[in-house]
């Protein structure tokens, strides 16, 4: 299995998509996967950004740190999460579609262990990445 990308329509403006997509720090708020958050980099999303994150994954938990690696405001940016076990890297984007947004998640693997790891367990990120996208419509079409 390659890349494994879920998307989802949102019934608001890009801008509020990508600008809720993008707020890591309030992520707990809206995604109860999320137990918390730690700000390594002060000061608004950018390349560099790095935070580092506590989230419940089945019936565990796992840590990661991660740093934007790519950055389009107002569009997209990309992701390397470095835990201790497999890594991956990823993209959050978003596009207009009609009168709302299609909100995008794509996770990539990186190295041979977490290509298993993504091959053996797809269907569950598969689960887990569409419940994230799910808590940033369901924040996005809030308000």
């Amino acid at each position: 299995m390659a890349d494994l990308t879920m998307s989802i329509d949102v019934a608001a403006a890009p801008e509020r998509v990508f600008a809720i997509a993008s707020d890591i720090d309030g992520s707990p708020k809206m995604q109860p996967k999320i137990l918390s958050v730690e700000m390594l980099t002060p000061g608004p999303m950018r390349a560099g950004t790095k935070w580092r994150e506590k989230r419940k994954i089945g019936s565990g938990t796992a840590e990661a740190m991660i740093e934007v690696t790519g950055f389009e405001p107002g569009k997209r940016y990309e992701f390397a999460s470095m835990s201790k076990g497999p890594g991956f890297t990823g993209e959050i984007s978003v596009a207009a579609q009609g009168s709302g947004t299609l909100l995008s998640m794509t996770m990539r693997p990186m190295g041979f262990g977490s290509k298993i790891i993504l091959w053996m367990m797809g269907g569950a990120l598969k689960k887990e990445l569409m419940d994230d996208l799910q808590c940033i419509k369901r924040a996005a079409e809030a308000r």
